[in-house]
């Protein structure tokens, strides 16, 4: 990705990356299933930022594309 412009960037993750409701919506999940299933590392995030001292929430990001595979395979 290193050769590709910012608007190149920007346009690939507003089109495959997604925040946890978004994530959740997608799956087919609650909000709360969906946070069990990250907890239980079932879905990982493709991004993420850990905030020292918890000062503030850890941000989260998914790729639709590995949400779209667990949905096709998780159990109903």
């Amino acid at each position: 990705m290193k050769d590709l412009s910012r608007e190149e960037v920007l346009t690939y993750l507003e089109n495959n990356v997604v925040d946890k409701q978004g994530a959740a919506k997608i799956t087919g999940q609650s909000l709360n299933a969906f946070t069990q299933s990250v907890k239980l590392n079932a879905i990982k995030p493709y991004f993420e930022i850990k905030h020292v001292n918890g000062e503030r929430p850890t941000v989260r990001l998914y790729h639709v594309d590995d949400l779209k595979e667990y949905a096709k395979n998780k159990r109903r």
